[in-house]
């Protein structure tokens, strides 16, 4: 277990303790002062510590025989958005940056451009520094409601709190949801699942909302979701890609001398 995530996990406690005591005193004012704390601790500790290790490490093409800390291989991506008639771009992701521009996003890319890795990164980092709980949800596995599928997740990883917590919670905008996959649910739900996203944005306007998917024209009548596209790796991007894979170091090298003389420009479309 990584010591890092409880120390994020109880650091995000302390920072965040004024806001999430106000929260607990209204949603579970049933229960006294120092119960109340306990509870709240108990509950935040055991959820971002436990989310900070399921999400911070994952499976990959190249890293098939057991989960990887996603920093051993994540390379950071920019996003390029429209604002004003003019292309802008993000140069240094995190949840914050992209609030700044918009509350609500969509990031689009094409399969294997690492929006879930992005979105993964989002995560950790989020709550390292952030004043939000983020809650990834893979839509693909979201069976019935995103909004009861978001209270499933937290529970699932110990925040006991209740659905009056969490839905106090999204309207207040203490929570960050992050919505990985629209483009794997199934066709037949996909308009109500629309439908739900944008329910979610109205009824928490300031709670962030990050959707990826591959393109669809379904997200022009998304009101207020911003369009974010993920730009294709640069040649040095490219890289550290590679001498972050677990390949003989010879081949790795012989393939990244390749990759700096002509293959890079020769396969760009695929970067």
């Amino acid at each position: 277990m990584d010591d890092s995530f409880y120390d994020a996990a109880s650091n995000f406690f302390t920072r965040n303790f004024s806001t999430i005591l106000q929260l607990g005193s209204q949603a579970l004012d049933h229960l006294k002062r120092d119960d109340l704390d306990k509870k709240l601790r108990a509950a935040y500790s055991a959820y971002l510590y436990r989310a900070a290790y399921h999400y911070g490490r994952t499976k990959s093409f190249f890293f098939r025989e057991a989960p990887t800390p996603i920093y051993d291989f994540y390379v950071p991506v920019h996003l390029t958005y429209r604002a004003d008639d003019k292309d802008r771009t993000l140069a240094d992701v995190t949840l914050d940056s992209i609030t700044s521009v918009t509350n609500t996003a969509v990031i689009i890319a094409q399969a294997g451009a690492g929006k879930s890795m992005l979105l993964r990164h989002l995560m950790l980092h989020t709550i390292h520094v952030s004043d939000q709980v983020p809650v990834f949800l893979e839509l693909r596995n979201v069976e019935g409601g995103i909004l009861d599928a978001i209270a499933s997740s937290l529970t699932s990883f110990g925040f006991d709190l209740g659905p009056e917590y969490v839905d106090l919670g999204i309207r207040r905008g203490h929570f960050a949801l992050i919505l990985d996959g629209f483009d794997e649910v199934k066709q037949e739900l996909r308009t109500t699942f629309s439908a739900q996203i944008e329910d979610l944005a109205k009824r928490g306007p300031n709670c962030p909302i990050i959707v990826s998917s591959r393109p669809d024209d379904l997200f022009s009548g998304w009101d207020g979701f911003q369009e974010m596209n993920v730009d294709p790796l640069t040649r040095d991007e490219a890289c550290e890609v590679v001498q972050k894979l677990p390949f003989d170091e010879g081949v790795k090298r012989k393939f990244l001398n390749d990759l700096q003389k002509t293959l890079f420009q020769r396969h760009r479309s695929f970067c």
